[in-house]
Protein backbone atom coordinates (compact mmCIF):
# COMPACT_ATOMS: atom_id res chain seq x y z
CA UNK A 1 0.00 0.00 0.00
CA UNK A 2 3.14 2.35 0.74
CA UNK A 3 3.68 1.94 -2.99
CA UNK A 4 -0.19 3.27 -3.93
CA UNK A 5 -0.51 0.22 -5.58
CA UNK A 6 -4.01 -0.51 -3.96
CA UNK A 7 -5.51 -2.59 -7.00
CA UNK A 8 -2.70 -5.03 -6.53
CA UNK A 9 -3.85 -5.46 -2.67
CA UNK A 10 -7.39 -6.28 -3.44
CA UNK A 11 -6.50 -8.91 -6.02
CA UNK A 12 -5.96 -10.59 -2.50
CA UNK A 13 -9.15 -9.73 -1.19
CA UNK A 14 -11.92 -12.52 -0.54
CA UNK A 15 -15.25 -11.20 -2.35
CA UNK A 16 -17.00 -10.63 1.00
CA UNK A 17 -14.13 -7.76 1.34
CA UNK A 18 -13.95 -6.94 -2.04
CA UNK A 19 -17.73 -5.69 -1.84
CA UNK A 20 -16.74 -3.91 1.07
CA UNK A 21 -13.66 -2.34 0.62
CA UNK A 22 -13.07 -0.57 -3.00
CA UNK A 23 -9.30 0.58 -4.03
CA UNK A 24 -10.96 4.35 -3.78
CA UNK A 25 -11.73 3.65 -0.11
CA UNK A 26 -8.42 2.06 0.47
CA UNK A 27 -6.37 4.82 -0.71
CA UNK A 28 -8.76 7.37 0.68
CA UNK A 29 -8.00 5.74 4.29
CA UNK A 30 -4.10 5.24 3.67
CA UNK A 31 -3.92 8.78 2.55
CA UNK A 32 -5.59 10.11 5.58
CA UNK A 33 -3.35 8.01 7.87
CA UNK A 34 -0.73 9.47 5.90
CA UNK A 35 -1.48 12.73 6.46
CA UNK A 36 -1.75 12.20 10.36
CA UNK A 37 1.56 10.23 10.82
CA UNK A 38 3.85 11.20 7.64
CA UNK A 39 4.84 9.07 4.72
CA UNK A 40 5.73 5.45 5.13
CA UNK A 41 9.25 4.49 6.42
CA UNK A 42 9.95 0.82 6.76
CA UNK A 43 8.46 -2.26 9.00
CA UNK A 44 9.39 -2.64 12.11
CA UNK A 45 8.41 -5.53 13.26
CA UNK A 46 5.61 -8.69 12.26
CA UNK A 47 3.35 -10.64 14.95
CA UNK A 48 1.40 -13.38 13.52
CA UNK A 49 -1.57 -15.88 15.21
CA UNK A 50 -3.71 -18.46 14.04
CA UNK A 51 -7.59 -17.13 15.99
CA UNK A 52 -10.60 -19.12 15.73
CA UNK A 53 -9.56 -21.02 12.27
CA UNK A 54 -7.74 -17.43 10.81
CA UNK A 55 -4.58 -16.17 10.53
CA UNK A 56 -4.15 -12.87 11.78
CA UNK A 57 -1.02 -10.70 10.66
CA UNK A 58 -0.16 -7.30 12.45
CA UNK A 59 3.03 -5.51 10.59
CA UNK A 60 4.35 -2.72 13.00
CA UNK A 61 5.42 -0.16 10.43
CA UNK A 62 7.46 3.28 11.05
CA UNK A 63 6.32 6.51 9.16
CA UNK A 64 7.97 10.27 9.31
CA UNK A 65 6.42 11.31 12.67
CA UNK A 66 4.99 8.29 14.98
CA UNK A 67 4.03 4.64 13.02
CA UNK A 68 1.31 2.13 11.79
CA UNK A 69 -0.13 -1.13 12.60
CA UNK A 70 -1.62 -3.12 9.51
CA UNK A 71 -3.50 -6.06 10.67
CA UNK A 72 -4.49 -8.28 7.67
CA UNK A 73 -6.62 -11.59 8.33
CA UNK A 74 -6.58 -14.80 6.71
CA UNK A 75 -8.66 -17.52 5.74
CA UNK A 76 -6.54 -20.21 5.29
CA UNK A 77 -8.73 -22.46 3.53
CA UNK A 78 -9.43 -20.23 1.03
CA UNK A 79 -5.52 -18.00 0.51
CA UNK A 80 -7.18 -14.74 0.49
CA UNK A 81 -7.68 -11.87 2.70
CA UNK A 82 -10.87 -11.38 4.31
CA UNK A 83 -9.91 -8.81 6.83
CA UNK A 84 -7.97 -5.20 6.47
CA UNK A 85 -6.90 -2.63 8.62
CA UNK A 86 -4.69 -0.01 9.22
CA UNK A 87 -4.58 2.78 12.45
CA UNK A 88 -1.70 4.81 13.85
CA UNK A 89 0.03 2.32 16.16
CA UNK A 90 -0.68 3.84 19.36
CA UNK A 91 -4.63 2.37 18.82
CA UNK A 92 -5.66 -1.33 19.34
CA UNK A 93 -7.25 -2.69 15.46
CA UNK A 94 -10.49 -3.94 15.50
CA UNK A 95 -11.54 -7.26 13.15
CA UNK A 96 -13.05 -6.49 10.27
CA UNK A 97 -15.34 -10.17 10.34
CA UNK A 98 -17.81 -10.02 13.28
CA UNK A 99 -15.77 -13.35 14.44
CA UNK A 100 -13.73 -11.67 17.48
CA UNK A 101 -10.03 -13.48 18.12
CA UNK A 102 -9.85 -14.48 21.72
CA UNK A 103 -6.45 -13.73 21.46
CA UNK A 104 -5.06 -10.83 19.52
CA UNK A 105 -1.67 -10.29 18.25
CA UNK A 106 0.53 -7.98 19.81
CA UNK A 107 4.00 -6.30 19.95
CA UNK A 108 6.13 -5.87 22.85
CA UNK A 109 7.64 -3.57 23.85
Amino acid sequence: MATGEFGSVREYFDDTLKQSLSTRQMEQAWNALISQTGEFDRVVKTAGATTQGFDVVEVLCATRQGGLVVRTVFDPGLDRLNGLWVAPAQVSAPHHREETPTKTPSFPE
